[in-house]
């Protein structure tokens, strides 16, 4: 098809205003859809980094050296606290 003039063609007949919306929404997705998966991915990493020194402080969950030290020589079962 073909178009006159420019404002013919932006008007695209009588069509303009839904094929302008779709193109402008189509572009609000994909323009969207990759800022949101940065700031996600940004979020899960700052969670990961808050709960990764959290586990290490509870007993049990991390293998620190304080605690072998502690348990040296003790047999499994044994609690002398």
């Amino acid at each position: 098809m073909q178009f006159e003039s420019l404002s013919e063609f932006f008007a695209m007949g009588t069509h303009g205003l839904y094929v302008w919306l779709a193109y402008g929404a189509t572009t609000l997705v994909l323009l969207a859809f990759p800022v949101l998966a940065g700031v996600s991915q940004r979020r899960v990493l700052r969670e990961l980094r808050w709960q990764v020194p959290r586990d290490e402080e509870i007993p049990g969950k991390g293998d620190r050296s304080e605690d072998r030290e502690k348990n040296r020589g003790r047999e499994d079962g044994d609690d002398y606290s």
